[in-house]
């Protein structure tokens, strides 16, 4: 179980099958400050012979759950927040692999013990890009403007714009989890 804290840390995560952002965010009364960030990636072995599909997916979906795991236990996460894919990928293939990041995710925050609450990604483009139909680089900019980065700044992941991405939508989620449950179940916590 995360342990009680004066200022809890709540962590976002974008998951993704080739690449699942994460952000830990410390809970300040007046600010939300983030800590760490990191993008787990992961990509097909490209080994044609010997190896099926499914070993292949096996081998992404495990190193998902790892790194997932690993972030939350390194930043000493006392929650998490998880931007849920929609499911509606064009394609049996795609929605395999949407769904095996959400299970790598979920399994991992549940290995981790720490209680998480899942956004939409319309609720994410809303807190932090202003209305449902935000652009990414909207998404962006909100989230560099409501947040506090600097303890993070010159972190290079902010340099390579495939992988900022989801480091992004991961704050996004922690900006859409505002009034929800879980923040405000820390918040209280902390201050009780």
């Amino acid at each position: 179980m995360p342990r009680r804290r004066s200022v809890p840390i709540v962590v976002g995560i974008d998951a993704g099958y080739a690449a699942t952002g994460m952000v830990a965010v410390r809970l300040h009364p007046d600010r939300l400050e983030v800590v760490a960030v990191e993008v787990v990636r992961t990509q097909p072995s490209g080994r044609k012979r010997g190896v099926r599909v499914a070993d292949d997916d096996a081998e992404r979906a495990t190193a998902l759950f790892v790194g997932v795991r690993e972030f939350l236990r390194i930043t000493e996460a006392d929650g998490a927040v998880v931007e849920l894919p929609t499911g509606g990928a064009q394609g049996a293939r795609a929605n395999r692999a949407m769904g095996m990041a959400t299970a790598a995710v979920c399994a991992a925050v549940h290995a981790a013990d720490v209680p998480v609450e899942w956004v939409t990604p319309r609720a994410v483009k809303v807190a932090a890009g202003g209305h449902a139909a935000a652009s990414k680089a909207q998404v962006a900019n909100g989230a560099r403007l409501l947040l506090d980065w600097r303890a993070v700044q010159g972190n290079a992941l902010f340099e390579v714009v495939s992988v900022a991405e989801h480091v992004w939508d991961a704050a996004g989620a922690v900006l859409a989890a505002q009034g929800g449950t879980l923040i405000g179940a820390l918040r209280r916590q902390s201050a009780g």
